[in-house]
């Protein structure tokens, strides 16, 4: 389709797309896009959770939402607002006129932040998400107790300008980052928080903390520092060992009935 080339010859490594029921189910994946959403009827709560409750120029930022693929004329929010973009392409699609924006908002894949709070309950995790001012790349709001983590920064602003988050790799189920952060900070990744991912800091374990209702987040040292996140669900580790213990049992029964 004519109205997605820009976002094909886009050479950024990292970026999402959302589509405002223009496109057909599934279609990123033809495309080979990061997409928000998409038509599969079985979606994780928290994920459901986050799409309704968080503002969505909030969520925009979050996920490093780059491309709107619409109907609206501008990149006008559910709420109303209207975040700096910039129109791309228009045309028909598969499900009507449809026109394309570019957000000038850069995507992050990961950033450092030196403040956090920690609240028990989902509830008021959403509360400081929705209240007026919240910057999602300067705090972060982590699901849980803050009694493991120490970030505070103890030059604020300085501290932050001399943060630097580089990818070092990220396919499917495995991200490594390369920190630089001026103090002790939290590392906040674009990448949905869910069980089974497993984290490393320096080659030591570390834990992975919910951050802000939806994403991922660990602690990390001053200096420089190599954070790395795997996808290792027990269920499928488990159903791994479970099926080479079926596999070698069989082969074993075959074996020997054929010596019988």
């Amino acid at each position: 389709l004519p109205i997605l080339d820009p976002i094909r010859a886009d050479s950024d490594s990292f970026f999402r797309v959302q589509d405002d029921a223009r496109m057909q189910g599934h279609f990123a994946c033809g495309y080979g896009f990061e997409e928000w959403g998409g038509i599969s009827p079985i979606r994780p709560a928290v994920w459901s959770e986050f799409d309704q409750r968080a503002p969505e120029s909030l969520r925009w930022k979050m996920i490093g939402m780059k491309y709107l693929i619409t109907w609206k004329n501008g990149a006008i929010t559910r709420e109303g607002e209207l975040p700096p973009a910039e129109r791309v392409a228009e045309g028909p699609a598969p499900q009507g006129e449809a026109k394309v924006y570019r957000m000038f908002e850069i995507p992050r894949r990961a950033w450092l932040v030196y403040e956090y709070r920690a609240e028990s309950d989902r509830a008021t995790v959403f509360d400081a998400l929705t209240a007026p001012g919240f910057d999602p790349f300067s705090s972060a709001v982590l699901l849980g107790s803050n009694a493991e983590l120490s970030v505070q920064s103890p030059s604020g602003s300085s501290a932050s300008a001399n943060a630097e988050v580089t990818v070092g790799a990220d396919w499917s189920g495995h991200i490594v980052l390369n920190i630089h952060a001026a103090a002790p900070a939290l590392l906040v990744v674009s990448e949905a928080y869910y069980p089974g991912w497993v984290a490393r800091v320096n080659g030591a374990p570390a834990r992975v903390f919910e951050a802000d209702a939806l994403l991922q987040a660990a602690a990390v040292p001053a200096g420089e520092s190599v954070v790395e996140l795997n996808y290792r669900p027990l269920a499928l580790i488990v159903g791994a060992i479970a099926s080479l213990l079926t596999l070698s049992i069989t082969v074993v029964m075959i074996a020997v009935k054929r010596r019988k």
